[in-house]
Parts: structure tokens; sequence; C-alpha cells
């Protein structure tokens, strides 16, 4: 039986979940959550103050449970990377379709191409001679602070995903996604919500909303309903001028859904289904239900 770590990162913390893998099964051992010790930032893996306090917290956690040296799994919020899409006809010359997409990406961004890793995914669609490519940049400065972080805390780094391929991951382990239907995953925290699109059962998109709100005339859990409504109509826009593309819409939540959110959805007809380690796995005694750390070691 092999042993795996993974590593996820929310807005409060890192989670590390230790999984024991099996011929046709990966089991859940414990999953932490590791608080930060420094006040959370969106760009706070890019702070070189940030690498020995964060490292630290890591190693001291992996030497108190005699988790050394196991193979580390690591899945990065998408917010550090960016997508983006480009049509193309699929019968182009493959050394067209090269050059167009590197002028994609020259002008996706101000930075020099050199300094990003960029990823190309599945294509989205493909409708007759029409194919539309889906493609990931993010900075090689980001993962290089992965790597010092990792070096630090003696982490033993297999492998480092984007938490929309860790979710997929996830999805497809329990049958929930279904590659003729669309899946919009919610990951609700206290500052954020993200929503990761999956059209025809592949990666689409992904989108950011920034939970600023007053707390003393509005209600976390209304906001979070209004983006998530926000977001739906967005791509039930989007769905209804794709030709040959199924209209129905699977939901599904993560992270702070709370009873309140769940009596919310319920009211608004919302058949939203929340992803949890414990409601797929029936485990109990775990500090988070966080998705993506266990996720990342499937």
């Amino acid at each position: 039986m092999e042993e795996f770590l993974g590593i996820s990162f929310t807005n409060r913390s890192i989670v590390l979940a230790h999984t024991q893998k099996t011929d046709d099964a990966v089991q859940p051992v414990s999953i932490q959550d590791i608080l930060y010790p420094f006040p959370f930032e969106f760009n706070m893996i890019l702070n070189p103050e940030n690498f020995d306090l964060l490292a630290e917290r890591i190693g001291d956690y992996l030497s108190n449970n005699d988790l050394n040296d196991k193979p580390c799994a690591i899945s990065l919020p998408m917010h550090l990377a960016q997508v983006k899409r480009a049509a193309l006809p699929s019968d182009l010359d493959e050394r067209i379709v090269q050059k167009h997409l590197q002028w994609e990406v020259e002008n996706l961004n101000a930075r020099a191409l050199p300094e990003y890793k960029v990823v190309k995914l599945d294509h989205s669609f493909m409708f007759g001679t029409y194919q539309e490519y889906v493609f990931v940049l993010i900075q090689k400065k980001i993962l290089e602070s992965i790597k010092q972080i990792a070096q630090k805390a003696s982490l033993n780094v297999s492998k480092v995903l984007l938490d929309f391929d860790t979710i997929l991951k996830y999805l497809r382990r329990f049958d929930l996604v279904e590659a003729h239907k669309n899946q919009i995953v919610f990951q609700i925290d206290a500052f954020q919500v993200n929503a990761f699109i999956y059209l025809n059962g592949l990666f689409f998109d992904y989108s950011l909303h920034t939970l600023a709100y007053d707390a003393e005339s509005e209600n976390y859990e209304a906001k979070v309903l209004e983006i998530i409504q926000s977001e739906l109509e967005r791509i039930r826009s989007v769905l209804s001028q794709l030709p040959q593309v199924d209209q129905e819409l699977q939901l599904f939540s993560s992270r702070l859904v709370t009873n309140q959110m769940r009596k919310l959805f319920e009211k608004n007809n919302l058949n939203v289904q929340e992803l949890s380690i414990g409601a797929q796995l029936k485990e109990a005694g775990f500090s988070s239900n966080n998705i993506e750390a266990y996720g990342v070691t499937l």
C-alpha cells in the first residue's frame, strides 16, 4: 500500500491530506488544516518573506506526524494562473495553429512569454471545421516559489496541478461528471467564490468573485447566492448560443457551505450537490472537508 500527501490552499490555511493508495482505491487517512503564519493575501506565494514561515509550519506538521519523504502532489489555486481560449478551424496546418497560439499567448499579457509555463488543454468544442482550444498560463516564478517552499519543508513533490484539474479528477473518480452534460463547481470561501465550468465533461472556463459586502447590512449566504445566480445566468446564456450542446447544468458546491446556505439553495430551487470528503467516503474525524487536498492524490 502506497502513501501520498496532497496539499491545497484556502483563504485561511493550507490543507494537507494523507492518503493510502491500493490498486482500486485512494483512502484518506487524515486531512488537516494548517493555518497560515501570516495574513492571507492572494499573491502570498510570491512573497519570499512567507517561504520560511510556511515551510517551517508544514515541516513541523510532517515531522510530528511521521510524514516526511512521502510523495506529495500540490493543487494550486486557479487565481494564480490565466485562462485563454483560441478559436481555430480544425483543418488548419499545424504550423499555422502553433504560430496563432503563440500570438494569442503573447498578446494575453504584457509579460514576456518565456516568463510563463503554458499548458494546452483538451479543446473545449468542435463543430465541423470549428475547433476551440483552451490553455492556461502560470508564471514560472510561482512554480519556483513552490519548489523553494517544498525544499525548505522537506516535501517530496512529485507533481503540481491547478485546481480546475484537481476538481475534475475528483468528479470523475466519483462518476459525478457526464460527458454529454455540463457542470459548475462553486468553491466557496470566506472572501471569494470561484466558479469552475465544465462543458461536455471538459474544462471550459473559470471565474473569481470577490465577496465584497457590508457585514452589518448584507448577509453572507445571500451574497453567495447572488453570485451563484449571476454565474448561472452567464453560463446558460453561453449554452443557448451553442449548437448541439446539452443545456442541462449539474451544480456542485464545496468548502464553506452552511445550513443557511443549503436552505437558500432549496428555497430558490437550486439543486446543488455538496462535495465533501465525509459525504463521499463516509469518514469522520477530519479537520477539513477540502476535496482538492484529497483529489490531487487521485
